[in-house]
């Protein structure tokens, strides 16, 4: 694995970590949801849920991605990488501002 790819990754599980502290967040605030409907039913059981999904979603963009990697498919193997990182961090950016924004409304 390159380094290159090693830093994405890294920014592939950082995305959803930040993506899980928003969704959690959210959901205690009362005023959010989870609108995945393949996320909902862990997200929807707390931490230990939410850990479940996040493993889950790691997997699906990861997980294909070194399969095509090993079976000599590396241009696509990169693609399917860049495309669910590139997704994941717009979503999680997108997700903290939208409960960082409401809390900060909401204690005005």
């Amino acid at each position: 694995m390159t380094t290159a790819a090693k830093v994405e990754v890294g920014v592939y599980a950082g995305a959803i970590a930040l993506d899980s502290w928003a969704t959690q967040d959210g959901l205690r605030q009362g005023h959010f949801y989870e609108r995945n409907p393949f996320a909902r039913p862990f997200v929807n059981h707390g931490a230990g849920g939410q850990t479940v999904a996040a493993l889950l979603g790691f997997g699906a963009g990861v997980g294909p991605s070194y399969l095509l990697y090993r079976s000599g498919h590396k241009k696509i193997a990169r693609v399917w990488l860049h495309v669910f990182t590139a997704g994941e961090t717009a979503n999680a950016i997108y997700m903290a501002h939208l409960v960082i924004h409401h809390r900060h409304l909401v204690t005005q």
